[in-house]
């Protein structure tokens, strides 16, 4: 578990969002305020005094940020594990990709017709239909684009460098960039 935790923060820094000592402060944080009784002026005579203390600070902190403390991602994805236990549920991966296949064929629609309002509704079942995807099969959505975006700067870099050297046009140079990160990744 460590491991992710130091791969998914190495990540994020990368992507200048944060880095593992903020992962750090933020859990030594999270110990200290729900520990007063350790760390602070509240006084706990038996391991029942010490449970009811975190108890009570961990649901006042459940409550003071349930509103909007999950990103979107992690509340559609919370939103739908919650509905598939209760049996709104997919059956296969194959029922969830026919899924996407309709909600991107509704964005057309909307796109052809110019129409932004129904074309960012459409965008948005087409992620939380990716979500679908993920959650259904174990898949952590964060790791999964943050590799997508490297895996793209790389070939991006690589593109650039081959438009430098050769003179082929943009689709040779991208498939050919494609081709070489492909296998390097191997």
């Amino acid at each position: 578990m460590l491991l992710q935790i130091i791969f998914i923060s190495n990540i994020c820094e990368e992507n200048k969002d944060f880095n593992f000592s903020d992962v750090i402060l933020q859990l030594s944080d999270k110990l200290i305020r729900r520990h007063p009784h350790v760390f602070g002026n509240k006084i706990a005579d038996t391991a029942e005094d010490a449970k009811e203390i975190w108890d009570y600070q961990k649901k006042s902190e459940k409550t003071k940020g349930k509103l909007n403390s999950d990103t979107p991602n992690i509340r559609a994805i919370k939103i739908s594990k919650e509905y598939a236990q209760k049996g709104l549920e997919f059956s296969s991966s194959n029922d969830i990709l026919n899924k996407l296949i309709e909600e991107i064929n509704e964005f057309e629609v909307a796109s052809n017709n110019k129409n932004f309002e129904n074309m960012e509704d459409e965008i948005g079942d087409i992620i939380f239909t990716c979500l679908n995807l993920c959650r259904f099969n174990k898949i952590n959505p964060d790791i999964a684009l943050a590799r997508s975006v490297k895996k793209f700067q790389n070939r991006s870099q690589k593109f650039f460098e081959i438009l430098d050297k050769e003179n082929i046009d943009t689709n040779k140079a991208w498939n050919k960039a494609k081709l070489i990160t492909n296998e390097s990744t191997k």
